[in-house]
């Protein structure tokens, strides 16, 4: 399940808990291909704005994904940068193979 992999990618320990790294698959669970980082913007700031605008997609799993989202979103505070990441995203229009792969 795509959701599961990127639950399963967010860093869980340490400084940078909360943190989600850029990686092929990561970018893969979030739809496939994702534009580089806008110029100025860290890999990992970039991963985590994408997985946090992901996750707001998902608002009826919110119970399951609350504490993820919480961890993520104290790395972010910039509301143009999550604009800029909704921007880049697939379309959250039915066009994907789910959220679970098939």
């Amino acid at each position: 399940m795509h959701v599961q992999t990127i639950l399963d990618l967010q860093l869980m320990h340490g400084q940078c808990r909360g943190q989600w790294q850029p990686s092929d698959r990561l970018f893969a669970a979030l739809g496939g291909h994702i534009p580089e980082a806008p110029e100025g913007i860290v890999g990992w700031r970039w991963a985590t704005a994408l997985v946090m605008v992901y996750l707001r997609r998902l608002p009826r799993l919110f119970d399951r994904l609350e504490r993820h989202y919480l961890l993520g979103e104290e790395w972010l505070g910039d509301e143009h940068l999550l604009s800029l990441a909704r921007e880049s995203l697939p379309p959250d229009d039915g066009s994907w193979k789910g959220y679970t792969g098939d």
